[in-house]
């Protein structure tokens, strides 16, 4: 409980911080380090929201204390320790202090609760200290006597003739050298009939016998060439010169544009970004009804975001359509951009919706209202990073990947807008989607360059690793991930994606469990149970991985999901499940129908043998339309489950026709134990000892676990 706690502190402070509000991040961050004293990563962030210098040095001695290979703090401190010894020009006497510990053998107690701070020297030092000085400043003031003798040199300067002989040294190897150079010069023009005429250089023609092939062998071995690679290895990915470096512990608040004055206004925006749309509203609502006056369009535009994040679209486009009837209250000012950006952005939250829903229609007509008010955006004020953002997220969704990046490139091209991580962030995920997956990860690795806190990239890097089949480096660069965000859900999760894709299979499900250990949202949780029931059904724990399906589709998972299940539960035996999923997936696209009826019929036949029944026409009829298979081995396999299927009806010549056709396609000992029990149905005795043996033969090498069975009846036919 108490770790949960300190958790939600350090998530809350991580989130002050990013946003700015530094206060606020140091209370947050101390409570959370009340709690768990020796969290890494609370120092750190605490150490970048420090009010001073010594502050700051505190921290970090503090994360070498509970990590002494921690990097980043090494150099911070080197760094710091220099700037602050550089600051400090004149050695002072160190001043008595009233506690009984120095300031750098304060506790963590005291360093939380004292007042960070230089010293205000007394009235009576500073006189003693200046009188202590005036004898010095009069002394270094005084004229020194006029009263000197000057001789007049005759001489030359001490060791001023070695230097004349030196120069003449010097000079005359200078000379030597042109002299040589020039007649090598002659030699090479003369021995290669070069003439020098009034149109420059030209070569005579010599005239050379014509040559005859004469065969020379080669003494000794001839080097082999060494094989050119067939692939160049790939450039690193190269950061601009010019490009700003971030620092962590010192981190700048991104610029809001158009800008904000009101602090009120600032403050919620703040809100609205760190992801309280509810404590923000009341706040912009306040702050729009105080433009009665003036119109201001910031506080209707974030408004009416966060009543769209809280769902209340209709509320949300009719604080932009007040904002919009304003409009013609200031002519003189261009304020029509932002508003048309707001109008894009509740656009692309519907058409999102809409295509969750499977309605593409009004998704196409949502998207085409954004894109209309997005061109507008991005053409009316080239500064507004969510004109050019809003154009390519309208592009991405409409499957246009290439017209996304080229308005992402046209906003990164503006100046102002050369190093907006909101849109080099927005660039790397449009080349998620595009199959980009290497320069994605460049990107984003370029993002964290310029701002190491935007968690979206360390997932786009693990994300691009895992795509490329690379999850130890996913595993890597999950460690940065973690260190920032310690208590991230999304990187639990994506840690089990790499830990699986390793086969490490029990550290996955750790991964996991620890994902699904604190609250998040739907979709981590979602992807964290399919993840884990993936790892379950690896290892054969498929009770498990029922369950850990059961609760994805209780949270909306998809048919694909659905399909897991279904075929889990064919190997976990629970014929009723199987039955069941397999009526719910009827007439899907997301999952073929040709393997769904497959499993249905296997599930039909396989429960019937269990509980000693038989199979009904309809049945029957299931088994037989999974024929349908144009592949040999399915259609083999369903060979094999419909003579299972007639041997329980009693339909022995048709079942035996059924098991030779598969037989023909393969030899498994499923079938010819099958094919031995129609034959001892049918009292050929001799042919199904022959059977039973061969079956008895094979599951020496191989485990079959009707092995007791075949045992007994080959005892039975012996006798």
């Amino acid at each position: 409980m108490a770790s949960d706690q300190a958790r939600e502190l350090r998530h809350q402070g991580i989130n002050a911080a990013k946003s700015g509000q530094k206060d606020l991040a140091r209370q947050l961050l101390q409570q959370s380090i009340r709690i768990e004293p020796r969290n890494e990563a609370s120092w750190l962030w605490l150490a970048s929201v420090a009010r001073d210098s010594r502050e700051r040095h505190f921290c970090l001695q503090k994360i070498l204390e509970i990590n002494p290979d921690n990097e980043q703090a090494q150099k911070a401190l080197r760094t710091l320790e220099a700037q602050m010894a550089s600051a400090t020009a004149v050695p002072e006497k160190p001043a008595v202090s009233d506690h009984p510990q120095s300031a750098a053998q304060a506790s963590t107690q005291e360093m939380m609760s004292q007042t960070p701070g230089v010293p205000i020297p007394t009235r009576d030092s500073v006189m003693h200290a200046l009188e202590q000085i005036q004898p010095i400043v009069e002394e270094f003031q005084q004229v020194p006597p006029s009263d000197a003798n000057w001789t007049k040199k005759t001489k030359g300067r001490a060791g001023e003739r070695d230097v004349w002989i030196l120069r003449g040294y010097v000079t005359a190897a200078a000379v030597a050298a042109m002299i040589v150079l020039c007649g090598a010069a002659y030699l090479f023009i003369t021995s290669n009939n070069i003439v020098i005429g009034p149109n420059g250089i030209a070569f005579n023609p010599t005239k050379t016998p014509t040559p005859t092939v004469t065969l020379t062998p080669t003494p000794g071995s001839t080097p082999t060439p060494s094989a050119t690679p067939r692939v160049a290895p790939r450039a690193s990915a190269t950061i601009p010169p010019l490009a700003p470096t971030a620092n962590v512990y010192s981190p700048q608040a991104t610029d809001i544009y158009p800008p904000i004055f009101e602090a009120p206004l600032k403050n919620a925006v703040n809100l609205l970004e760190s992801g309280n749309p509810d404590t923000a509203l009341p706040t912009l609502e306040a702050e729009r009804v105080n433009t009665a006056a003036r119109f201001n369009p910031n506080p209707y535009y974030y408004e009416a975001l966060a009543q769209a994040q809280l769902g209340n679209i209709e509320g949300a486009l009719q604080t932009l359509e007040d904002a919009e009837a304003r409009l013609e209250e200031t002519p003189n000012d261009n304020y029509k951009p932002l508003i048309d950006a707001g109008f894009a952005a509740i656009y692309v939250m519907e058409a999102e919706a809409a295509l969750k829903s499977g309605d593409r229609q009004d998704a196409q007509d949502f998207l085409d209202q954004a894109q209309e008010r997005s061109e507008s955006a991005a053409e009316g004020d080239p500064r507004l990073a969510a004109g050019h953002l809003l154009q390519a997220r309208v592009l991405s969704l409409s499957g246009d990947y290439e017209g996304a990046l080229e308005a992402l490139d046209v906003g990164l091209a503006v100046p102002d807008l050369s190093y907006d991580t909101n849109l080099i962030i927005e660039k790397a995920r449009v080349l998620m989607e595009n199959g980009d997956y290497q320069e994605a990860a460049d990107v984003a690795a370029f993002t964290l360059y310029l701002d190491p806190t935007i968690e979206r990239a360390y997932q786009i890097q693990a994300e691009a690793a895992l795509k490329e089949d690379k999850p130890g480096l996913a595993v890597l660069l999950l460690q940065g991930y973690r260190l920032y965000y310690p208590g991230s859900t999304v990187a639990y999760r994506l840690l089990g994606d790499a830990r699986a894709a390793e086969g490490n299979l029990d550290l996955a499900v750790e991964a996991y469990t620890r994902a699904l250990s604190a609250e998040q949202d739907p979709a981590t949780t979602l992807a964290a149970y399919v993840g884990r029931a993936g790892v379950f059904a690896r290892q054969h724990l498929y009770d498990l991985a029922l369950d850990d399906y059961s609760e994805a589709l209780k949270l909306g998972a998809d048919d694909t999901v659905l399909f897991q299940r279904m075929q889990t539960a064919y190997l976990a035996q629970d014929y009723a499940t199987v039955l069941r999923d397999s009526q719910s997936l009827a007439g899907s696209d997301e999952v073929p129908a040709t393997e769904v009826a497959a499993l249905h019929a296997r599930a039909l036949v396989e429960q019937a043998e269990a509980e000693g029944s038989t199979l009904t026409n309809d049945d029957l009829a299931l088994v037989r339309n999974s024929l349908t298979s144009n592949n040999a081995a399915a259609r083999a396999t369903a060979d094999e489950y419909l003579a299972r299927a007639r041997y329980l009806r009693g339909e022995y010549r048709d079942a035996l026709t059924a098991i030779d056709a598969a037989i023909e396609d393969g030899d498994t000992a499923m079938r010819h134990y099958v094919r031995g029990l129609i034959l001892e149905a049918q009292n050929e005795r001799n042919e199904a000892i022959r059977e039973f043996e061969w079956v008895l033969t094979w599951s020496t090498l191989y485990p079959f676990p009707a092995r007791a069975d075949v045992e007994s009846r080959l005892e039975d036919l012996r006798r």
